[in-house]
């Protein structure tokens, strides 16, 4: 998810990385939103989500607790992972590893593959970056 700036100067980016397993609340979500990209090649707008709504949906079984995303993430500075890749970014990398089921992940890709093949590139250097682990620490 890219968030920028009213005016544009700020940009972080919120990445999640996922494994095969059980449908993920959140892409359920926004199922028709993803649909809607297949064969566009420009991003839409999903407008505001409030997280804490998506994770009281997702119920663990037979505990009736909501199922956390996770709270803590590695943050950056880096730069974006699209042409012409150029300007600041702060990423925001959620540590705790999501699942997607092999249909929301055939979705994801149905949706960007054919543009974004020629829009990504190689992992970069660190060259003197650190990065850093934050969140609850309970």
């Amino acid at each position: 998810m890219v968030h920028k700036t009213k005016d544009m100067s700020k940009v972080a980016v919120i990445g999640f990385l996922y494994r095969l397993g059980a449908p993920n609340s959140f892409l359920t979500k926004v199922t028709s939103q993803i649909t809607s990209l297949i064969g566009v090649q420009k991003g839409i707008p999903l407008g505001v989500t409030d997280p804490r709504r998506v994770q009281k949906a997702h119920f663990q079984k037979n505990m009736g607790k909501p199922k956390k995303a996770g709270s803590k993430f590695f943050r950056y500075m880096g730069s974006p992972t699209t042409p012409p890749c150029v300007g600041e970014v702060i990423w925001h990398l959620n540590k705790k590893v999501q699942s997607a089921s092999p249909a929301q992940v055939e979705l994801l890709q149905d949706a960007v593959f054919d543009f974004a093949r020629n829009n990504a590139r190689p992992i970069q250097p660190l060259n003197g970056r650190g990065y850093k682990l934050y969140g609850d620490y309970h």
